[in-house]
């Protein structure tokens, strides 16, 4: 199974063909797409389906210039795989019915650590979490972001940073804007900040790794890098 995480902010402006043309590129079974557009919607390729969090689902008109976290998975799944399970505008959760897996995507908005916090992130819990989680577990800060304290939480829980397990076993890439695929010896940034604040992460046992890339090719879109797992469900 092919997943891929981008947050599409786009800068404020639409420059949405290119977003459908590089989908169809990669290629991935499913897509999860922070800060989207709703009404770019309307152009997804015939062989996907999207899936809206759940605030949206049933809800006509969505205004237009709402931004969501949506799932889009191949068409010919949707009958036998994937359904909605939980999600607002900040995220969205896919249940591989098949598999018994759950796979969340984010967009992590800065933690005040409220009781509507603790109550988010007890809804991502999932096998396999992924997107913008707004923190650098690299980065060294003068006082530790709650974003981060959450990220850290995580791990501790027992999730692993497949861009970690990946560089470790010499299998992570990197894209670069030439789009030549290169091993990644180093870490590489998936926000134009020079930071790394997108993570696909999974727990322990409940994937098979086969390689990760982080394409930079996107940040003449948008600015974030896509990350793009090729995983096995356990």
């Amino acid at each position: 199974m092919k997943i891929l995480t981008l947050n599409m902010n786009m800068f404020n402006y639409q420059n949405d063909g290119e977003f459908w043309n590089y989908l169809k590129e990669v290629n991935p079974d499913i897509a999860f797409i922070q800060e989207f557009r709703y009404k770019n919607i309307e152009n997804c390729p015939s062989e996907y389906e999207y899936i809206l969090p759940k605030k949206y689902v049933d809800v006509e008109p969505v205004d237009s210039r709402v931004r969501l976290t949506v799932a889009l998975h191949k068409h010919v799944l949707s009958n036998r795989t994937y359904k909605i399970v939980a999600g607002d505008y900040t995220f969205v959760k896919a249940a591989i019915k098949d598999a018994t897996k759950t796979i969340s995507g984010l967009h992590m908005p800065d933690l005040k650590e409220t009781k509507e916090d603790e109550e988010l992130k007890a809804e991502i819990v999932s096998d396999i979490i992924c997107g913008d989680f707004n923190a650098d577990i690299y980065k060294n800060y003068d006082e530790e972001p709650a974003n981060r304290k959450y990220l850290k939480e995580l791990i501790e829980d027992g999730y692993r940073s497949l861009w970690n397990v990946a560089r470790e076993a010499g299998k992570a890439f990197y894209i670069d804007y030439k789009g030549e695929k290169k091993p990644a010896n180093k870490n590489y940034r998936t926000f134009m900040g020079n930071t790394h604040i997108d993570y696909i992460l999974a727990k322990e046992d409940s994937v098979s790794l086969n390689e990760i890339v982080i394409d930079l090719r996107t940040l003449t879109f948008t600015d974030h890098s896509a990350i793009i797992a090729d995983v096995a469900l356990l």
